[in-house]
Order: C-alpha cells, then structure tokens, then sequence
C-alpha cells in the first residue's frame, strides 16, 4: 500500500499516464487530497527506454561515450547521464545480492586506470618498455596456501577482460575517465553485467547462475530493469 508523500495517509489508484520510459501509476491521498506519481525507476532519465537499453548494450560491450552516441544518434552527455544513473542502480543491486560467496581459491592482482589526468602528464616516456628482469620470490604472508596452485593465470585473464570491456581501462587510448564519479559507474555497470549478463565460456552459464544467485542468464533490459525496480522496493 502506498502512502501519502506529505500525511503517510493511505491512497488510492488514481488514473495512469505514460511517459518515454514506461507506465507511470497516480495515486490519490483519502486523507489530505494529495495527488501525486509512483517513483521512477529511471529517475532524471527522460529518454526513450529502448534507446538506453541500446546506450547500455553498447557501454557493456567497450564502446567509448562518443562512439555510442554515434551509434545510439544522441548527445554524448546523455550517454554520461544514463551510464551514471544506471551504473549507481547496478552498484547498489550488486551490493545488496552478491553477498556471503564462498570460493575455494583467490587470485589477486592490481588494475589500473587513469582519471582526471592526461597520460603524458603522469607516466614516463618509456613506461611501456620491457622492464629489466631482476628475480622471484614467492613467500607465504598469510594462511597456509598451496604453493603448487598459486598463480596469476586466471585474474590475468579477467584484467584482460575488463580492458576489453571497459574502454576507461585501455592502454594509450583517448577513453579514460575525466570524472570519479564516472568512472566508478563504468566500474559497477561493467561488474554487473559481467556477472548476471555475459556467459563464461568454460562454465557454460554466468556467474551469478553458477553461484545460484539467479536462475537463468539476465539480458540487458532485464539488468537494467532490476536493478530500476530494486530501489522502488521497501
């Protein structure tokens, strides 16, 4: 039952509307005679739905802001507007459901990316050049791995992934951030989508059906869908 955004009285359906996004429902309040909307689940968005599912589809799959806006035939700041107010929904519904995972290994390894600072500015000129080899030393600092499985292969793979996938994370490209606040929703859309959208190949599934997380494999709008209702939710 909704309740009045001004007494918490109770209210009654009061007629419809439709705006770009979808079927908004109108409430009437029994007490004080307020009228007023359901949220939105796309708030600050006014653009078609299907045209941010396109944006998203094309942000997950590594298209820079300015080459999706070509593709989509919008505004490059529109773009940043949807991939900041769907990447801050994908944060919190990944927060709120990826939550107690057990795994029988950890591999971790750093990633970096710049932002707010052009790469000249911050890097030497030969920062790509072949770092002269000095030596390994592997030594245990915590718990009582096996050092027959310890390796890099596997977070290797996946920093690979997410420099694929994220064109905030290429090498020597024109795609890094200007912003934080961009940069970390390009961080939880990519994240989500990675975990609930795109099949892995040696699993077969994605990793949130591998972990029962969900049922089945999320398309996109499903995401994006989930993660707008989710905040509606008490």
């Amino acid at each position: 039952m909704f309740k009045c955004h001004c007494c918490s009285g109770e209210c009654k359906k009061s007629g419809h509307y439709r705006n770009r996004n979808r079927v908004v429902q109108r409430f009437l309040c029994v007490r004080c005679g307020r009228s007023f909307s359901e949220s939105q689940p796309l708030d600050g968005l006014r653009l078609d739905h299907s045209k941010v599912v396109q944006i998203v589809r094309c942000l997950t799959e590594g298209v820079g802001i300015r080459a999706t806006a070509r593709l989509v035939d919008c505004d490059p700041h529109t773009v940043l507007d949807v991939l900041g107010t769907v990447g801050e929904k994908c944060e919190r519904l990944h927060d709120k459901w990826v939550r107690d995972i057990k795994t029988g290994s950890l591999q971790i390894d750093e990633l970096w990316s710049r932002v707010g600072v052009r790469e000249g500015e911050v890097q030497a000129a030969r920062r790509y050049s072949p770092a002269p080899y000095v030596g390994v030393t592997i030594e245990t600092i915590a718990g009582t791995p096996r050092a027959d499985r310890i390796c890099t292969s596997h977070v290797e793979r996946c920093n690979l992934t997410v420099r694929h996938f994220n064109k905030r994370f290429v090498r020597l490209g024109l795609g890094w951030s200007r912003k934080l606040e961009n940069h970390r929703a390009s961080v939880a859309l990519f994240v989500a989508a990675y975990n609930f959208c795109k099949v892995h190949s040696t699993m077969g599934c994605t990793p949130a059906v591998a972990l029962k997380i969900t049922e089945h494999t999320w398309t996109v709008e499903e995401l994006i869908d989930e993660a707008a209702m989710d905040q509606l939710l008490p």
